[in-house]
């Protein structure tokens, strides 16, 4: 009989909570919902998925060529690393 008692009382605070949550939600400002991080943002007009493509298209290629750059200075010799002096051992 005490464990239904319990279980009941339980029941019911979280039926009280959920119709609380529900009341706010639905009595909620304009305003308070644009505020909210889970409510769906609106675009400033359309976006172009194929120029966005093109733009990233064109920025991996302007960054392989910088890669080919550096990979051409380090493989000729036009680099030189000299160690000074070596960490101490941790």
């Amino acid at each position: 009989m005490n464990n239904s008692k319990y279980l009941n009382t339980v029941l019911t605070v979280i039926a009280v909570l959920l119709g609380l949550n529900l009341w706010v939600g639905a009595h909620q400002s304009p305003a308070a919902a644009a505020m909210d991080p889970a409510t769906e943002a609106l675009a400033q007009g359309r976006t172009d998925a194929g120029a966005q493509r093109k733009a990233m298209i064109d920025e991996l290629k302007n960054l392989g060529s910088k890669v080919d750059a550096m990979s051409k200075k380090l493989g000729d010799g036009s680099v030189k690393v000299t160690v000074e002096s070596l960490p101490d051992n941790d």
